[in-house]
């Protein structure tokens, strides 16, 4: 299966079958399609409904799925994968979340939705795959626990430069902490997946920071784009908090730019969903050059700036933003970190060329295999 080095003309094909607009979609499957067909390096047909007629099927040599939450899409590729051999193809499935509602939140705005997902059917589809693929090295040892036993590859979430790369601007950044430094703007950029989704009380990812952030409304201007936490609704209303809402995701790079932002945060409930999250985050803010204080639990282990408290959050940043050198310092670091990880970049679109290229655990499959330790 795939092509030999020695054949150059030969690329492999890939029909990818996402089955959402969702921004994972974008991380994972469309972008680094995109990049290796500006490369000339594979070809590709993205579909965002699966073709039932199975001669869609009988050229590719790696069918490419995400998010099949119905019992009927997921018998349909169990059947499919019973024709592999005639039709020739590796089935690969991605993954970068938790999928089964055990695991997820009942604060999650999304819980309705990945209650839809047969769990049994799920895990059925997943083992008959040539692999599974997910974005961190936790949620391959979720899948395991959870009975997957087909093989299962980390390929890390990436952004790419074209996307978020080009607003970053130090002396408008310099110019901005300057003319807000005595009421610094913090910013929020999420969805609504970190929030109560009706309203209700309780724990989710602002619990342990919202009487902090009200506390100090003043002291900063506390900045939302997506989504606000209700209990900030009667100072959104006030003019004491911002809020701003969602933006497509064309244009969000642009719209964090111009809140003219000194600094963000990135708060996670301690949960078991929140451990497999990734740091795509701290990746836009970095390439914006804001430093983002950032909850200190798995997916930002490796970022500078960490709280596991609101007021550990106020302090970090308030040690950010202490004097000019202080703040430059840690914009630098920042812009330093997602340079090295840039989609693009060459180590990173390879990854996925290997991935469509060779079969599991090949010696071809050089930075996949470095990286997974195989």
């Amino acid at each position: 299966m795939g092509y030999e080095k020695d054949d150059k003309n030969k690329k492999p094909w890939v029909l990818t079958i996402p089955l959402g607009w969702d921004q994972s979609s974008y991380w994972r499957l469309r972008w680094p399609t995109y990049q290796l067909m500006l490369q000339d390096a594979i070809e590709s047909s993205i579909f965002q409904h699966y073709p039932a007629d199975t001669k869609y099927y009988e050229n590719a040599d790696v069918v490419q799925i995400q998010r099949i939450s119905s019992k009927e899409v997921s018998d349909f590729f169990i059947k499919l994968c019973e024709r592999k051999k005639e039709l020739n193809f590796r089935l690969v499935y991605d993954v970068d979340d938790i999928l089964f509602m055990e695991d997820i939140p009942d604060f999650h705005c999304a819980r309705q939705m990945k209650d839809s997902f047969d769990k049994e059917a799920t895990i059925k589809l997943l083992n008959v795959c040539d692999e599974v693929v997910t974005s961190t090295p936790f949620l391959r040892e979720y899948y395991i626990q959870k009975g997957v036993k087909a093989d299962i590859t980390v390929i890390p979430n990436r952004i790419p430069y074209f996307w978020g790369g080009s607003y970053y601007n130090e002396q408008a950044l310099l110019s901005i902490y300057h003319k807000h430094k005595e009421r610094p703007r913090i910013l929020y950029a999420g969805g609504a997946s970190h929030l109560h989704f009706n309203g209700e009380h309780g724990n989710d990812d602002f619990s342990h920071v919202i009487d902090r952030i009200i506390s100090t409304r003043h002291q900063f201007k506390w900045v939302f784009l997506g989504a606000l936490p209700w209990e900030l609704f009667p100072y959104n209303q006030a003019g004491e908090v911002e809020f701003y809402g969602f933006e497509t995701l064309d244009r969000y790079p642009k719209r964090m730019a111009t809140l003219q932002c000194s600094m963000m945060i990135a708060p996670l409930m301690d949960t078991y969903f929140n451990h497999g999250r990734t740091d795509v985050k701290f990746q836009e803010a970095s390439a914006h050059g804001l430093p983002i204080a950032c909850q200190d639990i798995a997916p930002y282990k490796h970022c500078p700036i960490r709280f596991d408290s609101g007021e550990k959050m106020i302090e970090v940043i308030k040690e950010t933003l202490k004097d000019e050198q202080s703040y430059i310092a840690a914009s630098r670091k920042a812009r330093e970190m997602i340079d090295k990880v840039w989609l693009e970049r060459r180590e990173n679109t390879a990854l996925y060329q290997e991935l469509y290229s060779y079969p599991y655990a090949d010696k071809r499959r050089t930075n996949i295999n470095k990286l997974n330790k195989i």
